[in-house]
């Protein structure tokens, strides 16, 4: 029952209602499972972890937390990876909770599963030799005792921290366009054909995202811009501008025309949020076929003419990929 954790101590409990669970799995419970692979602060964690001998002295503790995904201004989103120190006050705490009883070979019943991670953490003893150490088990999961010295890492001192990866740039977090979409055909679909109002442009930046419709309807981001606002609006259709659709729905949406599409955002300002409300989609706009504008909302709004169209899509101007 391996189970791959993320950095940091994840408490998740699942709360099983009249319910148990015999063994909490097949095989029995086994403490590495739990345990992160890889080095930390320079040292690996070896293939089979032991648990520390009782008169062992700890002198150190470094916590591995990461990657974390962390903004840096100007420049975008990375990963980082930190190391921490255990303060001198808790390792007491984790030297009592590394040496309690091990029951990880055994698989009793559980009526509730909580599932404690424990961060990668690398001990150095008295006689300078510095170990990953494996956490005792109560045969269902880690012992609580163990990692409770763990908890409010992010108070705990900074030892070294690296940057990882690139995750995002700023100018794709400036613009939130997604890196894949699903097509206007599929909007419409899921809404039904409504129809809806011309969405007006919010005060702000305005972003443009392009599309290049693939396989099933879906298709990734090919271009990205951040025009003026003088430029959007310039290119904005009225609603009188806006004509019926004339072309047919297909019995399935799946097998209809490929056509590229923009959407048009309300461009995330700072400070940046990544919760997902960093910017605000406004409408689709097809390329090509009926070059329908549709609502965030799936609503069809009309029919663009050809030149509107063109503009629009003239306005993600930066290649992306």
């Amino acid at each position: 029952m391996r189970r791959e954790l993320q950095s940091g101590v994840l408490l998740a409990v699942l709360a099983l209602t009249g319910a148990s669970i015999s063994g909490c799995g097949a095989e029995p419970y086994r403490p590495a499972d739990e345990q992160q692979v890889g080095a930390c602060d320079g040292v690996a964690r070896p293939a089979e972890l032991s648990l520390i001998p009782p008169d062992a002295v700890i002198t150190d503790v470094a916590i591995c937390v990461g990657p974390v995904e962390q903004y840096v201004g100007g420049q975008g989103l990375y990963t980082f990876d930190t190391v921490r120190t255990l303060p001198a006050a808790k390792i007491p705490e984790l030297m009592a909770g590394l040496t309690l009883p091990d029951a990880s070979g055994t698989a009793e019943a559980c009526s509730l599963v909580l599932i404690r991670g424990t961060p990668a953490f690398t001990v150095t003893l008295a006689d300078g030799s510095r170990i990953r150490p494996g956490v005792p088990g109560d045969g269902c999961h880690l012992r609580g005792e163990a990692t409770k010295a763990f908890s409010d890492l992010s108070s705990m001192p900074v030892r070294s921290k690296v940057r990882g990866k690139q995750v995002s740039t700023e100018f794709e977090i400036a613009t939130g366009c997604e890196s894949s979409g699903k097509s206007v055909a599929i909007q419409i679909d899921a809404q039904d054909g409504t129809r809806a109002r011309l969405p007006g442009l919010p005060s702000g930046a305005i972003s443009v995202c392009r599309y290049r419709n693939g396989q099933d309807q879906e298709g990734p981001l090919v271009a990205a811009g951040l025009p003026s606002r003088a430029a959007v609006v310039a290119t904005w259709p009225v609603a009188s501008a806006l004509s019926t659709p004339t072309c047919a729905r297909p019995a399935d949406v799946m097998t209809g025309p490929a056509v590229d599409w923009v959407t048009v955002r309300q461009a995330a300002i700072k400070p940046y949020r990544f919760d997902g409300t960093g910017s605000r989609l406004l409408a689709f706009v097809e390329l090509g076929g009926c070059r329908r504008l549709v609502t965030s909302r799936g609503g069809v709004a009309g029919s663009l003419d050809q030149a509107t169209v063109e503009a629009l899509a003239a306005l993600a101007d930066t290649p992306v990929g």
